[in-house]
């Protein structure tokens, strides 16, 4: 699937220009819409494409077909090009009677956007459906249409969906942090989505969070989450009053009374030393920061997690812990990371537990990482844009390709001129 997004000098705003999807690496169909947002057509329905005709059809037999056809040689047997090509050849009548496979089909059923309105089937025209086609006939093809051109594009919907984004800056919730009520993927990019995610997780996440941040052999903070739930006792309560003046409370009336007030849930750290608890706004800035990785790569079962700089605020020892963190979700759930960094630390982790998986040599308890499940993209802007490079990484842990001047090269220079 393609989307074309132009700039309109006419309506003054981008828009979505065209739509397309591809089967088989073969052009489908295309919807595109004009400059003012106001025309939106198909513009290509490729009918002859291999998904519609019978696979034991040849090309020679689908030209010699389409020869019949258009110079009126012979009877052309139009099924053998598929059984919704008889029914497309109707709606590509021109005005004078012949055929025009290249006209347009004007769409009704979206505005603005050659973007389809996912859920809905595609509108046509009412100029394109002349009177010899029959409403059977016209739901078939609008059903099959719509099957083909919006359903790759609503899969294409679902995948993003569970699309996650960290940026690089996290925003630190207030102290009058409340979750959002319903789950909202745009809430990851600062960050919050990630206390939201914490403020309804079960025992077993927390366990498996704190296991991460907390253990010696992985990221180290000194800190657990903890999750602390309250009753908000009405002062001027039955069971308030009868706390207050000591009297004897029946065995069954707090549990009963108490059902009846709500549940507060407070998030807090505890500090593994003092075992004082702190809020997220006490602590320094790097757990802060580095928190809602975690989180979103222990959370995450499927989809691609894409992240701005997880490195920022945060001590190299836990920028080398990021790289066995998604290591382990790599190997556990066979996540996919996109993770834009400037940190040297995470790539020699990453380097070096290759190496260390190749000459079996991994420390224990440690996963092991190989170099086909790690593609390293440098991007350089250059006066004719901005250019990718490929850096191969080979089973032993090094770049088979040399590193642009820029990122392990300062190090050197500090250590040895």
């Amino acid at each position: 699937m393609e989307i074309v997004i132009k700039w309109s000098a006419v309506a003054e705003r981008p828009i979505l220009k065209s739509y397309r999807v591809d089967i088989s690496g073969k052009e489908l169909a295309k919807i595109e819409t004009s400059e003012d947002g106001r025309q939106i057509s198909l513009s290509n329905f490729n009918m002859l494409h291999p998904v519609f005709h019978d696979p034991e059809t040849t090309n020679d037999e689908i030209i010699r077909t389409l020869k019949e056809l258009f110079e009126g040689e012979g009877d052309p047997d139009v099924e053998k090009l598929g059984p919704m090509f008889p029914l497309f050849l109707e709606f590509s009548r021109d005005e004078a009677g012949g055929y025009d496979l290249h006209q347009p089909i004007g769409i009704t059923s979206q505005t603005q956007s050659a973007m389809p309105v996912w859920g809905r089937s595609l509108g046509f025209s009412s100029n394109n459906l002349l009177l010899n086609i029959d409403w059977e006939d016209q739901t078939i093809f609008t059903a099959i249409a719509s099957s083909l051109i919006v359903g790759p594009g609503e899969m294409v919907r679902d995948v993003l969906r569970k699309f996650k984004y960290i940026g690089p800056i996290r925003e630190v919730p207030k102290r009058n942090f409340h979750p959002s009520i319903t789950y909202d993927e745009s809430r990851w990019s600062n960050g919050l989505a990630a206390w939201d995610f914490l403020y309804k997780s079960d025992e077993a996440f927390i366990a498996e969070l704190n296991k991460w941040i907390s253990r010696e052999d992985k990221f180290n903070t000194g800190y657990r989450v903890e999750l602390k739930k309250t009753y908000e006792l009405d002062v001027n309560s039955p069971l308030a009053i009868s706390l207050q003046s000591g009297d004897i409370i029946e065995e069954d009336f707090a549990p009963n009374e108490l059902n009846r007030f709500p549940v507060k849930t407070q998030l807090v750290l505890k500090e593994e030393f003092s075992r004082i608890e702190v809020h997220p706004q006490d602590i320094g800035v790097g757990i802060s920061q580095v928190l809602p990785v975690i989180v979103a790569s222990l959370s995450s079962r499927e989809g691609i997690i894409a992240m701005e700089q997880p490195e920022l605020h945060i001590h190299p020892a836990l920028q080398v812990a990021l790289g066995d963190l998604f290591i382990a979700r790599v190997n556990e759930n066979d996540a996919c990371f996109l993770i834009e960094t400037h940190s040297e630390h995470l790539i020699l982790r990453l380097l070096r537990r290759i190496r260390e998986t190749t000459e079996n040599e991994l420390p224990p308890g440690v996963d092991g990482f190989t170099s086909d499940k790690l593609s390293v993209l440098y991007l350089d802007k250059k006066d004719s844009g901005l250019e990718v490079l490929k850096l191969d990484v080979d089973d032993t842990g090094d770049f088979e390709t040399e590193w642009p001047k820029g990122f392990f090269e300062e190090r050197d220079e500090e250590l040895f001129f």
